[in-house]
């Protein structure tokens, strides 16, 4: 069940951003592997821009 929460959270996040006035850059913290093969589908068809991911090292 958490790796939902995260998934909607970060959907959630892009699209507040969206809305808000079209913001380019959304920071997506937690993130999981999930998000990030999601994130990369979404690419792929020309949903979301460039990604990049940011290995902090706190998991």
């Amino acid at each position: 069940m958490v790796m939902l929460d995260v998934l909607v959270n970060a959907l959630t996040m892009i699209k507040n951003a969206e809305m808000r006035g079209g913001h380019r850059e959304v920071i997506i913290w937690p993130s999981s592997k999930l998000v990030g093969n999601v994130l990369r589908v979404m690419q792929r068809y020309g949903y979301v821009g460039e990604i990049e991911f940011i290995e902090d090292g706190r998991w």
